[in-house]
């Protein structure tokens, strides 16, 4: 068994294994008219950036998966089948990683995918892969797919393994300084239980998770420059040294602008918009309390005039005021 990328010479074969799995095998009444990727891999897949492979022994397809690239970091995963004789062998994991591979070296971190809702082993393989199911009104995209009731599906490999490359890069910012080292790892372990508790979708929680890593980034300068690490100035502060700490790791600009705002927000209580900004309030105050000895006074007062999700008040409540609820 070998893969390679699309050849002509093996389009019949392909559009046969696709038809025969998708209306023989998961009944689901799809034509070929109603895929015009399948007569034109050249022009729906390569064109745009985007590459299609197939898994072919003797000869014979009995595997196909694709990728379209749409553009600013999206891309649709297309035709991921297996011959039903060949399944169970590591093939279908194979052609996913030629496609993961692809992707991560042309930058295209965020795919969507259609599945039918009878594809239940499908499914079970992208949840294993670290798919999470968004409903239409979640796509970030505008995608149209023949939808024969099915399940929607999303990834962000871009941020697989990025929370820890910044985690590193900040230890190693800090120069040993272990009091700030220690205080962001304990304020990022708050906001990322916060969050996970909230049910955040995976990207807000990617968002909420490297903000706490950099949100007290200007503490060295401050202090340098200041005499001290007041809120404010950390916040004015923090926008220069951000950017230049993010070039290597190619977030979009989306994404780094709304790093940058909740980072010179981060002291900032009123007109708190969104939940990464609020988690990241609660996750520094539960440090900021047991670090600055905080009184009881101050923690009733943040509770009842900061603290929004019931996560972080059951833990601030838990930590603090020795109640349960």
């Amino acid at each position: 068994m070998k893969i390679i990328t699309y050849k002509d010479e093996y389009k019949s074969d392909v559009i046969n294994l696709i038809l025969y799995i998708q209306n023989y095998e998961s009944k689901i009444n799809l034509s070929l008219a109603e895929q015009p990727d399948l007569n034109d891999i050249e022009k729906f897949y390569r064109k745009n950036g985007g590459e299609f492979w197939i898994a072919v022994e003797n000869n014979r397809v009995i595997g196909t998966i694709g990728i379209m690239n749409k553009g600013n970091g999206f891309g649709i995963m297309k035709k991921f089948f297996v011959k039903a004789d060949f399944r169970s062998r590591g093939i279908g994991l194979k052609l996913y990683n030629c496609l993961f591979r692809y992707a991560k070296k042309h930058k295209i971190n965020r795919i969507i995918l259609d599945t039918p809702s009878v594809a239940v082993t499908s499914h079970k393989f992208y949840e294993r892969a670290g798919f999470r199911k968004i409903t239409k009104a979640d796509l970030p995209i505008e995608y149209n797919y023949p939808d024969r009731d099915s399940i929607l599906y999303y990834i962000d490999i871009g941020a697989i393994g990025l929370t820890d490359k910044v985690t590193k890069k900040m230890i190693d910012f800090y120069k040993g300084n272990k009091s700030d080292i220690r205080h962001f790892l304990k304020v990022y372990a708050y906001a990322q239980t916060i969050g996970k508790l909230e049910h955040l979708d995976e990207h807000t929680q990617n968002i909420l998770e490297l903000s706490a890593i950099v949100h007290d980034i200007a503490c060295p300068l401050c202090r340098q420059k200041y005499g001290n690490t007041n809120g404010k100035h950390q916040e004015s502060e923090s926008e220069a040294l951000l950017v230049p700490f993010f070039e290597e790791f190619n977030l979009s600009d989306d994404d780094l602008n709304r790093i940058i705002y909740i980072v010179s927000h981060h002291h900032t209580y009123t007109d708190v918009d969104g939940l990464d900004y609020q988690i990241l309030l609660e996750a520094d105050f539960l440090v900021n309390a047991d670090e600055s000895n905080y009184s009881m006074d101050v923690i009733q007062n943040f509770l009842h005039n900061v603290y929004k999700t019931e996560s972080g008040i059951s833990i601030l409540k838990s930590i603090y005021l020795n109640i349960d609820k």
